[in-house]
């Protein structure tokens, strides 16, 4: 990637003005190795879910071996998991970004979009929860250890190396696409779960309409879509190693909703809904 440069030579700018830090942060190799290592953590994490092991928050929270000590508020444990990914890259942008990519269509519409869903997610919607369980503190630490270095994949790749585009226009907006409509059926589906418990009324409920209608998994569904766009309209590894995290550790979840929905609503669950993949799987 090439970065923008300047007809003045280094001596006279330090002179004219006073020193700043480079407009790289991370280099792109270390953000390649990170990436690397999401997709690794994400694989020991999908064979750990499918292996029967549940991470120990919402419905499941109660399967904690270990004393109520080692639980945290579940409101206040998903704020602050979630809080780096919105934090880091923001502060990227507005202390260090690369000048070309502040002129980069592609960088600047894909930011927004990653900004915005964790506008969503670590502000909005936790506040909107009714009655959230406890989360198990190792879940929490994972969690946050995930958005430590994911929030750091994104935000500095978004805000220190501009996307080529060119022949990858198409690719660019092909993945836009998915990703809105990834994005709006993980709303909606949201939306359904939030209002799915009536006041007064205790225990969980099975949720329909929507995407619910064919698989258990609607809400993840949409994001797994929604992370998937954005992965191919970054065309980088940045991008798809969250998509994968995203597949492997919330898809794996999915499952095993559509099965807890089996056996807790086994006269109401529809015969022909799926787990994750309408008509599918």
């Amino acid at each position: 990637h090439n970065f923008c440069s300047s007809a003045v030579s280094p001596a006279a700018a330090m002179a004219s003005s006073p020193p700043t830090l480079g407009p790289v942060v991370l280099d792109e190799t270390l953000v390649v190795y990170l990436a690397w290592a999401v997709i690794s953590f994400a694989t020991v994490s999908l064979a750990m879910l499918s292996s029967g092991w549940k991470a120990m928050y919402g419905r499941y929270s109660h399967l904690s071996p270990v004393a109520p000590s080692f639980v945290m508020n579940g409101k206040l444990a998903w704020v602050l998991q979630e809080c780096p990914c919105l934090l880091i890259p923001s502060f990227l942008l507005l202390r260090y970004a690369n000048p070309a990519c502040l002129h980069s269509v592609p960088n600047m519409v894909l930011l927004a979009f990653y900004l915005g869903h964790y506008v969503n997610r670590t502000l909005i919607f936790p506040m909107r929860i009714k009655q959230g369980k406890p989360t198990h503190v190792m879940v929490f630490l994972l969690a946050l250890a995930f958005c430590l270095t994911n929030g750091t994949i994104q935000g500095v790749y978004l805000t220190q190396y501009p996307i080529r585009t060119g022949e990858a226009d198409l690719r660019l907006v092909l993945g836009l696409v998915v990703a809105l409509a990834g994005l709006a059926i993980n709303v909606h589906s949201d939306n359904i779960l939030l209002n799915l418990r009536k006041p007064g009324k205790d225990g969980y409920q099975l949720p329909r309409g929507g995407m619910f209608e064919y698989v258990s998994g609607a809400n993840f569904f949409g994001e797994i879509v929604e992370w998937t766009g954005y992965g191919l309209a970054m065309g980088h590894i940045a991008g798809y190693s969250f998509a994968y995290m995203s597949l492997c550790n919330i898809g794996a979840r999915a499952v095993q909703h559509h099965k807890w929905y089996q056996e807790k609503f086994a006269d109401e669950m529809p015969k022909d809904r799926k787990a994750l993949i309408p008509f599918i799987y």
